[in-house]
């Protein structure tokens, strides 16, 4: 709207009878960069400007019809609320105050209030003086320093006017007293102050250097400008001449000084490292009258400096030379250190990593949750610490590496800076595992080909037995002959390419082909092929799903197989000799323990097994079905999920069942 202030809130009544009023209170609200509001006797903020609104961080329109007073806060507040009447009478006021706004943090104010009787409002002007109110602040303490101060100056004036030789006896004392070696020399150059540790730490006395220009003759062989020369002079060229290579550099602490090291050889039994300030010391006008020199012994501060940098290369060879991996970060995840093993085992450069990566971009999201749940968990160790995990790292080509892991979260008090973890490469000690399992296979398949053969012999009996029914009833023509010995045949053949297939996998080293299934869904199907064979052995074959597991990566086949496998040795279980009295049951069961992606549980209610059995469960073939079975059910079963990462495990009781429980690991 033409000739209102850009950033103005104003609150309208009457559409048809607002046009002088607006342009009234646009004029009223212009008022350079101070914020301004206009309020009616009420009380209520009928108009703003823009910088009235940003001064109290709120849009225009919540500040419309706003009482006036609860923006102010102590005394303005009383007034703008209770005593708007009084302003009218007296018609102007400023006073500093404080505003409210929209963080509830308090903002001092100058404000100024005027009623306007022609238009029957208040127009309130409010400047922030923040800053004002802060130099007040400052100024009223340095006048309170400095008035301290003067009337310090001012006795010791008086005193030093009263007692000048004592001052000056004083001053000498200082300086002959101090215990770091100093001296002093005036505007000719020659020395007034030498005391008695620069006696003690050049050998000269104070009789024979003042007086001189001989401050040279302590630390170098020929004469020579020294610190204190240079420093009355004001020649930088000269001075980095004549102190090259004895890290000549402006002091940080003294105005116009310049400092130095040097390491003199001839002072003292074995040298010493000597720190120097020289300083000016100039008169009220700023012309220098002199200069004086301090020196500290760095000679011990030098030694452990060295043996600093020593331990520090030391520990950093071992940590580079570590047959271990070695991973250190900081307190924000940041990887600071990380050796030549680490690098040997991700692939990583130091350049890579080091400073640029943190440790959750060498760990999957999975492994990332379980390092930090046993850091500050007690699976693997006290909280904080980790030993042994076994675990795996994101190498440089995303591979997954199996390590084992071991680290300890970096304490500062209770504060945590950092952690350090050392890592153990497993890929050659799982490759000679795997070739050592291997060889045990084929070592119990060796054992037990005498077994399997027998086995095998009896089932060419049957397929020959089969054979000559199949032959007979062809003679006869009898059909129903003729199937029953082919039923014959083909179970014979079903049985050897079990025990085929068995042995294949016993023996191999396929890897498991992963893809994402629902373990529910799987033992339904499990169920839904086993449950005519339980029927038909008098077993009822029951599931239970006790929590929900989501999709798992497994080999379908193998998992599938394995959980076939343990369903018809439970099955079988409640049918030998020696079943307890009751119902014969077997019930699956699968839930999430903490730490796995699922759990499959078999149970039955069949004998259970002793100990001498159970030891004998899944070693050289064994089998409790006589002829019936080969042995290599269990052995299978177990390669299939220890192929996975994971375990077959089981309990048992004589007379109470048994229970294997097939758990697949969560990565």
């Amino acid at each position: 709207m033409a000739g209102i202030p850009e950033g103005s809130c104003l609150v309208l009544h009457d559409e048809g009878a607002m046009t002088d009023r607006l342009i009234t209170e646009s004029r009223l609200l212009e008022s350079g960069r101070d914020g301004v509001a206009l309020f009616d006797i009420g009380g209520s903020i009928s108009a703003c400007n823009l910088a009235f609104a940003y001064l109290l961080g709120y849009e225009h329109n919540l500040l419309q019809k706003r009482p006036v007073h609860s923006l102010f806060r102590s005394h303005a507040r009383a007034v703008l609320r209770t005593h708007l009447q009084d302003l009218v009478i007296l018609g102007f006021i400023t006073l500093e105050t404080e505003i409210v706004g929209k963080r509830s943090e308090p903002i001092p104010v100058e404000a100024t209030i005027a009623w306007i009787p022609g238009e029957q409002l208040f127009k309130i002007a409010i400047r922030d003086i923040t800053v004002k109110k802060r130099l007040d602040e400052y100024r009223r303490t340095y006048a309170e320093r400095l008035a301290i101060e003067v009337a310090e100056r001012t006795a010791q004036l008086t005193e030093a006017q009263k007692e000048l030789q004592r001052q000056k006896t004083t001053a000498e004392g200082i300086i002959y007293g101090s215990p770091i070696p100093m001296f002093v020399i005036d505007k000719d150059h020659r020395i007034t102050h030498w005391n008695r540790a620069s006696e003690r730490l050049t050998g000269f006395s104070a009789r024979e250097m003042i007086g001189t220009k001989r401050q040279w003759e302590p630390f170098f062989p020929s004469p020579r400008k020294v610190l204190a020369d240079l420093v009355m002079e004001n020649t930088p060229e000269e001075a980095e001449r004549l102190y090259a290579g004895m890290n000549l550099r402006k002091s940080q602490v003294v105005q116009e000084a310049l400092e130095a090291e040097h390491f003199f050889p001839h002072l003292g039994p074995n040298g010493t490292h000597l720190f120097a300030t020289a300083s000016p010391i100039e008169d009220e006008a700023g012309i220098i009258q002199g200069a004086i020199v301090t020196y500290q012994d760095f000679t011990e501060r030098t030694a452990l400096m060295a043996e600093l940098k020593w331990r520090e290369a030391y520990l950093n060879n071992l940590i580079q030379n570590s047959i271990d991996g070695i991973i250190a970060t900081d307190s924000e995840g940041l990887i600071a250190i990380y050796n030549r093993s680490a690098e040997e085992i991700l692939g990583y450069t130091p350049e890579e990593i080091t400073g640029r990566m943190r440790y959750q971009d060498i760990l999957s999201e999975e492994t990332a949750l379980a390092i930090r749940d046993a850091f500050y968990g007690d699976t693997y160790g006290p909280p904080g610490k980790i030993l042994n995990m076994i675990t795996s790292l994101l190498g440089k080509k995303r591979e997954p590496i199996p390590v084992r892991f071991t680290g300890t979260i970096i304490f500062d008090g209770e504060k945590e800076i950092g952690s350090v973890v050392f890592i153990q490469d497993l890929r050659e000690l799982q490759r000679l595992q795997r070739e050592k399992d291997q060889a045990e296979r084929m070592a119990a398949i060796g054992k037990t080909v005498a077994s399997v053969a027998h086995y095998i012999k009896n089932v060419l009996s049957g397929l020959k037995g089969g054979a000559y029914v199949v032959r007979s009833a062809i003679a006869k023509g009898d059909l129903d002959l003729t199937l029953k010995g082919w039923e014959m045949v083909e179970r014979n053949l079903d049985q050897i390419g079990q025990i085929t297939a068995d042995m294949l996998i016993y023996a191999g080293e396929r890897s498991p082909v992963r893809e994402h299934l629902d373990p529910i869904e799987l033992v339904s199907e499990v169920v839904e092929l086993m449950r005519e064979r339980a029927r038909l052995a008098g077993v009822e074959l029951v599931s239970e799903f006790r929590e929900e597991t989501g999709k798992v990566a497994m080999d379908r086949t193998a998992i599938y197989r394995s959980l076939l496998n343990l369903v018809a040795n439970a099955i079988d279980a409640c049918t030998l000799k020696g079943m307890t009295e009751g119902e014969a049951k077997v019930v699956i069961i699968v839930d999430r323990p903490d730490g796995w992606a699922v759990r499959f549980q078999v149970f039955d209610s069949g004998a259970g097994m002793d100990q001498e059995t159970q030891q004998k469960l899944f070693t050289d073939f064994f089998t409790t079905k006589g002829y019936a079975g080969t042995g290599l059910g269990l052995p299978v079963t177990r390669k299939m999920v220890e192929d996975h990462g994971g375990k077959l495990l089981f309990h048992s009781e004589p007379g109470r069942g048994t229970t294997f429980s097939l758990l697949l690991p969560r990565n």
